[in-house]
């Protein structure tokens, strides 16, 4: 990593991947890049603990010495509330994507999708002659459904969604009740315990 101003202000870069094919300058030596203003850089704070702290998205210090930089990032612990509320929407972004996965190779994630087979169900007599139409799958296949099979896959939306709201009330709650940091990141969806027991 080297370090450079842009415009008066430091700025990190990468000089192995912007530079390759500019004339050689990949081939010069520390030395010879900082004639240029390319300065080698040591970066203090650059990783660090996500789900436990927050960090600036710049570095806050700069330091040349003996044509070498060190660039500081700010890292803070996570404040408790901030913690729960970034968890709270991952659960969030969880519930959605569960809750919107197909079924049996029916597409349901959109409002359109269950109004499409909301309303083929209510109309089926006047829309429909026979025991089935034909139907665009979720892999944009086409076959013949039933007005049976409709209906088992709206039932299976809907009981879905009252489990996966119910589970995201639980966590919810328990994400209020947590006390300090190490307490919200155990909260988990019950898969991801189940991946995690399967890992080890």
């Amino acid at each position: 990593m080297y370090a450079t101003k842009i415009n008066g202000s430091w700025s990190l870069v990468n000089l192995v991947s912007r530079f390759k094919d500019v004339g050689g300058f990949h081939l010069l030596s520390d030395v010879e890049r900082a004639k240029y203003g390319f300065y080698p850089c040591t970066v203090v704070g650059e990783n660090y603990d996500k789900e436990r702290e927050n960090r600036t998205e710049v570095p806050i210090s700069w330091e040349l010495k003996n044509n070498h930089v060190t660039a500081t990032y700010q890292v803070a612990p996570k404040p408790l509330s901030q913690a729960k509320e970034e968890k709270r929407e991952s659960f969030k972004e969880k519930r959605d994507s569960m809750i919107a996965e197909d079924i049996n190779n029916f597409q349901i994630g959109r409002q359109q999708d269950r109004e499409n087979i909301q309303g083929a169900i209510d109309k089926w007599d006047i829309l429909t002659e026979g025991e089935s139409r034909h139907w665009i799958m979720a892999d944009n296949s086409v076959r013949a459904v039933t007005k049976q099979e409709l209906i088992d896959v709206s039932n299976a939306y809907a009981i879905r969604q009252n489990n996966v709201f119910g589970q995201y009330g639980i966590l919810c709650a328990m994400l209020e009740m947590a006390a300090d940091i190490d307490e919200v990141i155990a909260i988990v969806w019950e898969d991801e315990v189940e991946e995690k027991e399967e890992g080890n």
